[in-house]
Parts: structure tokens; sequence; C-alpha cells
């Protein structure tokens, strides 16, 4: 092999793996953001499940709960 293909053929194969290694690199990046939004959004929804529980549990008041009375006028 002459001096100018080997080195062309290192340039390329230097230049592959810089962008294979950028490409994984950024798909990790895009790994962790999106993991991220997971863990965030499931955050978020167990804080509203427990401010509307907590909600529920202010507006609950047992007096409110009708109870059917027996009908005096059914036999």
């Amino acid at each position: 092999m002459d001096r100018t293909a080997m080195v062309v053929m290192l340039l390329v194969l230097s230049a592959s793996a810089a962008a294979v290694a950028s490409v994984h690199r950024l798909q990790k990046q895009e790994r962790r953001n999106l993991h991220a939004g997971v863990v965030r959004d499931e955050a978020l929804l167990s804080l509203k499940r427990a401010q509307l529980h907590e909600q529920q549990q202010l507006h609950y008041n047992p007096q409110d709960q009708k109870q059917k009375s027996p009908d005096p006028q059914i036999s």
C-alpha cells in the first residue's frame, strides 16, 4: 500500500470512529433526558394524586351522606 492510500484510509477510519462515538454520546444523553422526564412526570403525578386525595378529605363530610329511611307508607 502506498503512503497516500494509507493516510486516506487512516483519515476515513478516524472520521468514522469519531462519528460513531459522537452519535453514541448523543444517544446516551437523550436516554438520560428521557428518563429524567419520566421521573419528573411520576413525581408530578404523585403530587397531583396527593393533592386530590387531600381535597377529597377536606370536602368529605359524613353528615352529608343521605341515609335512606324506610318509607312508612310501604307495608
